[in-house]
């Protein structure tokens, strides 16, 4: 049983999950989970012998992501002599996960002499990703213009150094840093997390 082709090249992950019983011949017959490139050439795993409902999961995206003629399949291979039950599969789920987009923008103002709001005009505003450790990723720089406004032009949600295995949870973790003038010292920063307000 093969499926495919499919397109995986706009993926970041591709993960495979199956249910797998078995009752086969040890040795000398294997069920197979394969998956391709081409069509043509199988690379994949294999397993004898006898075991009850199993689940099997497996993180192709070192091998598959990026590709857009991707196949998988399943096969019997038995040598013919021996007949037990066979290799039953269930609850097969092949998924791709395209991040989507995020778009920052906003304005910056502050409190004048006279307590009146005014524009925070010509602000060096960094668009930052908070990483576990503190190995924080600046990833885009832009200056407000005369209004205080400032904006990042869309990027991929999509943590590219995160470390966690399931693709919901790598997407990015957006704060920004603003400096009133970038020749000041570092006690000019400040750094905005909450984008409610």
């Amino acid at each position: 049983m093969v499926y495919g082709p499919f397109n995986a090249r706009d993926a970041r992950a591709v993960e495979v999950r199956f249910w797998l019983w078995r009752q086969i011949e040890p040795t000398y017959d294997k069920a197979w989970f394969v998956f391709s490139n081409d069509g043509r050439t199988f690379y994949g795993w294999w397993w004898d012998g006898t075991a009850r409902w199993e689940e099997k999961r497996f993180d192709l995206t070192s091998r598959l992501a990026g590709d857009d003629s991707v196949w998988v399949g399943w096969m019997f291979e038995s040598d013919g002599s021996v007949h037990y039950e066979g290799p039953w599969v269930d609850d097969i789920l092949i998924r791709k996960y395209v991040p989507g987009t995020v778009t920052v923008r906003g304005s910056l103002s502050y409190a004048d002499r006279n307590n009146n709001p005014a524009p925070a005009r010509f602000t060096r505003v960094y668009l930052v990703d908070q990483d576990p450790g503190g190995s924080d990723d600046v990833l885009a720089t832009t200056v407000t213009d005369g209004s205080g406004i400032f904006y990042f032009p869309a990027i991929l949600n999509w943590d590219e150094d995160g470390t966690e295995s399931n693709p919901e949870n790598r997407r990015l973790d957006l704060y920004f840093v603003f400096e009133a003038d970038h020749n000041d010292s570092p006690l000019s920063r400040r750094r905005v997390t909450d984008f409610s307000g």
